[in-house]
């Protein structure tokens, strides 16, 4: 065999490029194949709760007060009870529920507004109805406030529980019993806490409790310093 055949004729060493195309060729598809299976599989979350809690299990903390504008028509505010300056430049509609923990827990923070701000805000109470015993309470409130005694209701059914009997806490804060089951047994106020429950879902409220503070919706038992922001931007204008 010639030198220039010895030099072009090499099965060995053909076979040995061969072995190693084909490793590598097969490498190439493993890491392929790897890299596939990384981005598929970290592309799905291993559970499906993205809130945090459920309404058995809250979350830890309320989310960040995240102000946005309310819907354009203007907030009634005629003939429902309110605290805090009738005149003040601030008004803060707090869209609630009695059977609402989160409702209840945010009264503190509401008094420490009212006592910071005594002649800037004015906190008006609207209803929100979840269901349950929502309606029927909202109509306790409302048939106390013919008896100008809606807040007494109020903190009796908060400190109390939603589920008591509305007729004993008549009684605890002193009504007339008798005017207080009739105006009950009348539904005289269904439509009201109705009305309140479909005026908050049009500006965009979904749970309790929110607040439409000059037309800015604040989601939650935000801590003070959540609303303080906003009062004071509304203030500064």
């Amino acid at each position: 065999m010639s030198e220039e055949h010895k030099k072009e004729y090499h099965p060995k060493k053909d076979n040995l490029t061969i072995s190693k195309l084909t490793i590598w060729k097969s490498v190439s598809v493993i890491l392929g194949l790897l890299l596939l299976i990384s981005i598929f599989t970290s592309g799905f979350s291993r559970g499906s709760n993205t809130k945090g809690g459920t309404a058995d299990q809250p979350t830890q903390a309320a989310p960040p007060a995240q102000p946005r504008a309310a819907a354009p028509q203007e907030i009634k505010i005629e003939g429902s009870s309110f605290k805090g300056a009738e005149s003040a430049k601030v008004i803060m509609i707090e869209y609630s529920s009695f059977s609402c923990g989160f409702c209840n827990r945010v009264r503190g923070t509401i008094d420490q507004i009212l006592e910071t701000y005594p002649d800037d805000v004015k906190l008006v109470y609207k209803h929100f109805n979840r269901g349950g015993t929502d309606s029927q309470t909202g109509q306790a409130a409302e048939c106390a406030g013919d008896q100008d005694k809606f807040w007494e209701m109020h903190d009796m059914i908060f400190d109390k529980g939603s589920s008591g009997n509305l007729e004993n806490y008549a009684k605890d804060i002193r009504l007339d019993v008798a005017s207080f089951n009739e105006c009950i047994e009348s539904e005289k106020y269904a439509s009201k806490v109705q009305q309140d429950t479909s005026e908050g879902r049009s500006l965009g409220v979904s749970g309790t409790p929110s607040f439409s503070i000059n037309g800015k919706l604040v989601v939650g038992a935000q801590p003070f310093e959540s609303f303080k922001q906003v009062i004071d931007a509304e203030l500064a204008k």
